[in-house]
């Protein structure tokens, strides 16, 4: 994967995480058109960045407990 293409799909995640806009993992992995273990990895790259990601059962989306900003500049 590029390094534009990483940040791009970082930033679509950030996005739709903020949206909770996810759906299910299986779902957002298409979404991002990447496996779901990858997804797992960029989601505990972004939780090791300080983000504190949950899952919501109920509503199928993945959502932030605080706010959090990511920033690519």
């Amino acid at each position: 994967m590029t390094f534009l293409k990483q940040l791009e799909r970082y930033e679509q995640l950030h996005q739709l995480i903020r949206l909770k806009a996810t759906g299910s993992p299986d779902h957002l992995a298409s979404k991002l058109q990447i496996s779901k273990s990858m997804l797992y990895v960029l989601l505990n790259t972004l939780k090791v960045r300080g983000a504190q990601i949950k899952y919501s059962h109920s509503k199928s989306t993945y959502y932030y407990v605080k706010p959090f900003k990511i920033h690519f500049g």
